[in-house]
């Protein structure tokens, strides 16, 4: 577009000229040395505008071939970039769609350059999903060696890996010194939530919390889990009496208190205790504010002096829970420590043809023995064994 314009303008300018020295050519009169040289106005125009060209043509080519060699190397650094994001691009990809090597194949290739890092640890990830530890563990290293700025996300994420691969003592130990640095960084504070749970250490858990909080490393709701997660397993810790477990039972907040996965452990210790009465009464509570399977499970376990007064309040929920199987299963064990066979069966069948379970095939085998049904015992002994075994399969 720009070559047409400059054509048409050069084409309007020579017919203006043409037109102008047209009616007085003009004259030019050049003298040097006694030499005098004559010629017209026009030609002379064309002539100096002929030399100007062409000495910018000249310097043009001139100025091309002295910035040869700094244009060359541009060009080589443009075309390095292009290649480098064409690899990250493909290697990123093919590390999210789970093809490893292919992701590591392409992240590794520029590894000379100086954005490095990024591709080396993406390239740690990919050797990582193939669980190429020692490939993985190099890559990482030279990842964190190529850079200094960006050091804390390469120890997150060998902290992650180390995690996966179940090296418990590694990651606390990478972890503990990052957290030191960085006390309040969200992603380490999550770490910390995670390995503190994969350890089992529901003290310091639980002293988290807090600062969870604060840094709102999560949304209420998933505070609100882990507070609930954190206080169940703290209850699920032996207690020697009933006092110690009421002490810690009364440090928990009241809004804690009232998750029934918390209040399922509570009664759970208090059975073990053998505070049955309490439990009866903590559980029944309960399930009168939220009906949870959880608390139905224990209330099953229940062993109270006189059963049959546990049985009839279970069977009082029937009215809005028939096809509840977690009532039936657990009306079903509470007719089993009653000794009423025959009722325990039929609570147990249904609860079985709603909703199968290893724990309701292995009762409904103790009833068939006591019931005098060898046949059916070993039948839903087998059935048992069969689901737990496909249960186990499919986790």
């Amino acid at each position: 577009m720009n070559l047409l314009v400059t054509v048409l303008l050069a084409l309007a300018m020579a017919v203006t000229l043409g037109q102008v020295f047209s009616h007085d050519p003009g004259m030019v009169v050049l003298t040097y040395g006694g030499t005098v040289l004559r010629t017209s106005l026009f030609v002379a125009v064309v002539v100096v505008g002929s030399a100007t060209l062409l000495t910018v043509v000249l310097l043009r080519m001139l100025w091309q071939l002295v910035t040869l060699r700094r244009r060359l190397g541009r060009w080589r650094r443009e075309r390095r970039l292009q290649r480098r994001y064409q690899n990250l691009n493909g290697g990123l990809l093919a590390l999210a769609a789970g093809e490893y090597q292919q992701a590591e194949r392409l992240l590794t290739r520029d590894a000379g350059d100086e954005v490095a890092a990024g591709h080396l640890l993406a390239a740690a990830q990919a050797a990582h999903g193939q669980q190429a530890t020692e490939r993985r563990d190099r890559l990482l290293a030279l990842a964190r060696a190529n850079t200094q700025e960006h050091a804390l996300a390469i120890d997150l994420q060998t902290i992650e890996m180390q995690m996966a691969d179940g090296n418990a003592a590694a990651a606390e130990t990478a972890l503990a010194d990052v957290a030191t640095r960085y006390p309040k960084h969200k992603r380490v504070l999550d770490l910390q939530q995670r390995s503190l749970a994969a350890r089992g250490k529901w003290d310091e858990f639980t002293g988290l919390l807090p600062h969870l909080k604060r840094a709102q490393v999560y949304p209420p709701a998933r505070l609100t889990e882990l507070e609930a997660e954190g206080a169940a397993q703290l209850l699920s810790k032996p207690y020697a009496s009933r006092s110690e477990l009421t002490s810690a039972w009364d440090t928990l907040p009241k809004t804690t208190r009232t998750v029934p996965i918390v209040l399922a452990a509570y009664a759970t210790v208090l059975l073990q205790l053998q505070e049955t009465v309490e439990a009866e009464k903590v559980l029944r509570k309960a399930l009168v504010a939220t009906w949870d399977p959880r608390l139905i499970a224990v209330y099953g376990e229940l062993r109270a002096p006189d059963p049959s007064d546990t049985i009839r309040q279970a069977e009082s929920w029937l009215a809005q829970h028939r096809e509840d199987p977690d009532l039936l299963l657990a009306l079903g064990r509470l007719c089993l420590t009653a000794e009423l066979w025959g009722k325990a069966r039929g609570y147990l069948e249904a609860a079985l043809a709603r909703a199968p379970s290893a724990l309701g095939y292995r009762l409904l085998a103790d009833a068939a023995e006591h019931l005098n049904e060898p046949a059916l015992a070993t039948r839903q002994r087998q059935l048992g064994l069969d689901f737990a075994t496909r249960s186990k399969g499919q986790s």
